[in-house]
């Protein structure tokens, strides 16, 4: 925040015309760069455009737009989404956010952490370095754009509908782009851009990771839900229920991921750890030190309503704890 304000004042007196100003920040300088707007807003001057790169998401997840990056703090704010489950992210908070690659996992990351996060500002650079145009389009959703061709893959001449965008330095020219962006990379680690690169996003060679893809929103979110209810019995040190809910873990997901055919019970590990915001291998370390073996591994005999039962409870625990 300090960092922020310096930045706007320092930007205030520059004395330069608001529209030559273009604030760019990565993780935790896009909140700074948002700060950064704030205050030369404060100041009577507009900032024209701030760029955040993967704004960081731990921290910020529940911020209000006063103590974060926010699309009212410049005339025009582009966000790029690389690591929405992680480091990064997850809702949009500029006025127009692309999500390349669903927004996270990008092509060439798994099992590298910070990757994702870092492709970001790797986008970013090559909009200015190379020829090639971002091409993103407006959609409802990832699945809608990514399953259901023809529902999104339409721009008209010139782009000047707001049904398309490019993302990168050249966003500012899509004045009538607004919300949610999406679009596919290459899978090879550099050049990013390719033409044409509305095909489906490609699965890495792991069936794990074809599996985390396919993922629908609602499962995605039951799986999070479960993993902020076996942090939160964590960090009060109740072992015992901790214990209780990790030995059911396996059989949890799978429940959760019933539906899913290209998901099995040995998918489990990568589904928690790319959806469970980074927390996986902290539960993990701490069921290793305080559980006993017997359960550690799952038994295998509970339903998912059993499991959101076990959630219900911890969380009222948690509830009464804190009073």
């Amino acid at each position: 925040m300090t960092v922020g304000r310096t930045v706007g004042k320092f930007v205030h007196q520059l004395g330069q015309p608001a529209s030559m100003i273009h604030i760019i920040g990565h993780s935790l300088g896009a909140h700074a760069a948002g700060f950064a707007g704030k205050a030369a807003k404060s100041r009577g001057l507009m900032v024209a455009r701030i760029s955040g790169l993967d704004p960081a998401g731990p921290l910020f997840r529940r911020a209000r737009p006063e103590n974060r990056l926010d699309r009212g703090d410049a005339t025009f704010v582009d966000v790029i989404h690389t690591d929405i489950f992680l480091l990064g992210k997850l809702k949009p908070i500029g006025h127009v956010d692309f999500y390349p690659n669903e927004g996270w996992l990008q092509p060439g990351c798994v099992g590298h952490l910070g990757c994702s996060h870092g492709r970001a500002h790797e986008f970013y650079t090559e909009s200015i370095s190379s020829g090639c145009r971002f091409l993103a389009y407006s959609c409802r959703d990832w699945d809608t754009f990514n399953w259901n061709r023809g529902q999104c893959d339409s721009c008209s001449l010139g782009l000047s509908d707001g049904a398309c965008s490019v993302m990168g330095y050249p966003a500012i020219n899509y004045p009538n782009s607004h919300g949610s962006m999406y679009l596919v990379t290459s899978t090879n680690p550099s050049p990013h851009c390719v033409v044409g690169s509305r095909g489906k996003r490609d699965a890495e060679n792991s069936t794990s990771t074809q599996c985390v893809q396919s993922l629908g929103t609602d499962m995605r979110q039951e799986v999070r839900d479960y993993m902020d209810s076996l942090t939160d019995t964590q960090e009060m040190g109740m072992e015992e229920d901790f214990c209780s809910m990790y030995s059911e873990m396996d059989a949890v997901v799978a429940n959760i991921t019933a539906d899913e055919p290209n998901c099995g019970p040995e998918d489990t590990p990568i589904i928690m750890e790319y959806i469970g915001d980074g927390k996986y291998d902290s539960i993990m370390a701490w069921a290793e030190d305080k559980c006993p073996e017997s359960m550690r591994t799952s038994g295998g005999a509970s339903t998912l309503p059993s499991a959101l039962l076990i959630i219900a409870l911890q969380f009222i625990a948690a509830v009464a704890v804190w009073r």
